[in-house]
């Protein structure tokens, strides 16, 4: 199930924000917990942010947009989607040129 949660095809850009920050809160979780270190969860959260950034991004317009998996195409659209990653913490990072 968790493993299919990394594929960014046919998912809005709120709905990847939202799992971005699933993955970093139960990262948090399982050690609050004390049911692990939380390292796999970093780095599924850690995955998903690089390849939002990847795929995502529009360096012309300088915001994220929702991604047609079927054209492979941004979409031409600024909507609240597109701030969703800065919401959740990675997209900051991205116009800093730091890690995410």
């Amino acid at each position: 199930m968790f493993e299919n949660a990394l594929q960014i095809r046919g998912r809005y850009a709120y709905e990847i924000g939202d799992l971005y920050l699933y993955e970093k809160l139960f990262s948090k979780y399982e050690v609050l917990l004390g049911l692990g270190d939380g390292n796999a969860w970093e780095r599924k959260a850690q995955a998903r942010a690089q390849k939002v950034n990847a795929l995502l991004w529009d360096n012309a317009a300088g915001v994220y947009k929702d991604h047609n998996y079927k054209t492979g195409k941004l979409s031409g659209v600024i909507s609240a989607a597109s701030f969703q990653p800065y919401f959740v913490g990675f997209g900051g990072a991205r116009n800093k040129g730091a890690d995410c």
